[in-house]
Order: C-alpha cells, then sequence, then structure tokens
C-alpha cells in the first residue's frame, strides 16, 4: 500500500453508535481513500488552540477530525460525529 496507515484513538465503536451503517460505510471509504494520497492533498485545517495540527474530512452532515504525521506515513482519526455535536465535545 502506497497511502499512509490508518489508526483510531478511544473507542470508534462509541463515536460511531447510532449512525446508519450505510453512513458508516462512506465515511469508511472517504477515510481510506484520503489516507491513500496524504502526502499529496491539501488537508482543510481547523482553527484554535484546541485543535492545533488537527484537520478535518467532510463526509456529508458527519466530519472526521484527524492528525497527519508524515514522518510515520500515518492518519491517526481522533474523532467521528455529526457535524452539529463534534465541535462541542472536545
Amino acid at each position: 500500500m502506497n497511502g499512509y496507515s490508518i489508526m483510531y484513538e478511544g473507542s470508534i465503536e462509541e463515536q460511531t453508535k447510532g449512525i446508519d451503517r450505510a453512513v458508516l460505510g462512506r465515511i469508511q471509504r472517504k477515510i481510506e481513500a484520503m489516507a491513500l494520497k496524504a502526502s499529496g492533498m491539501k488537508h482543510q485545517a481547523l482553527r484554535g488552540k484546541e485543535y492545533r495540527h488537527h484537520y478535518k474530512l467532510r463526509v456529508g452532515d458527519f466530519r472526521v477530525v484527524y492528525l497527519v504525521s508524515h514522518s510515520d506515513r500515518s492518519v491517526t482519526v481522533r474523532q467521528i460525529a455529526h457535524r452539529s455535536k463534534i465541535y462541542k465535545e472536545r
């Protein structure tokens, strides 16, 4: 695999509880596609001290907050939630 490895922080089952399976499938595919081209893509940075070096991935009404480590060639998914809740939970 030429892309970056994907790691999940915390309990992904707890974060995604209640999200429709079809939506979860779309989220997973979008994360995998992003990891494949992580080194060459422009990531959308989040603002604010608590989100320093964090990026977001938009999948419909859901957001994925993640970190990219180019030295480790990895993407760490920190949070997955509906857009109305994701930035309030931190």
